[in-house]
């Protein structure tokens, strides 16, 4: 199989998932994008909170609710997570490209950055394969052990043998 048909059957994949999550998820879809070549699918849907108008003024403030999102795992989203704590950078050095954008087919043990800590810089390999959906933490950004690096997709369900959190 060609490296363009593995590509397209992820897009088609990653489709079918966006598909799903549109139809199972509640709230009106912010927007979709989608880039072929350097392939990218963004599905991004209103906040539950921007999407109910507040209905009385007078009341005091309520603190503003986590996103749904992490408070539900979904078996077909998983983060990688950073195994220690320094400062988390996405490409290998300030005039190159990241390792890993939004839409990149992920595979297991393909760098996703490098975190320097005590003077050393310690590439990160993800322990998932799949589609990256979101990056969490921004360029040169303090990162904690545990901290979720990036939302991907997965090209297995978690009981197919990954384990994540959505």
């Amino acid at each position: 199989m060609t490296e363009a048909d593995q590509d397209f059957d992820l897009l088609v994949q990653l489709r079918e998932h966006t598909r799903r999550l549109a139809e199972e998820l509640s709230g009106p879809l912010r927007s979709v994008r989608v880039r072929s070549g350097e392939t990218t699918i963004e599905v991004e849907w209103q906040p539950e909170a921007a999407a109910a108008a507040p209905s009385a003024a007078a009341a005091a403030p309520a603190p503003a609710p986590e996103p749904p999102r992490a408070e539900e795992p979904d078996e077909r989203f998983a983060v990688v997570d950073s195994p220690m704590v320094g400062t988390f950078y996405r490409s290998p050095s300030p005039d190159r490209p990241p390792f890993v954008e939004v839409g990149d087919a992920l595979q297991v043990d393909q760098t996703i950055g490098v975190i320097e800590a005590m003077k050393l810089f310690n590439p990160i390999g993800s322990e998932l394969a799949g589609i990256v959906v979101e990056v969490l933490v921004p360029d040169a950004s303090p990162v904690e052990f545990g901290q979720p690096l990036l939302r991907v997709a997965l090209a297995e369900p978690v009981g197919a043998g990954a384990e994540g959190r959505g």
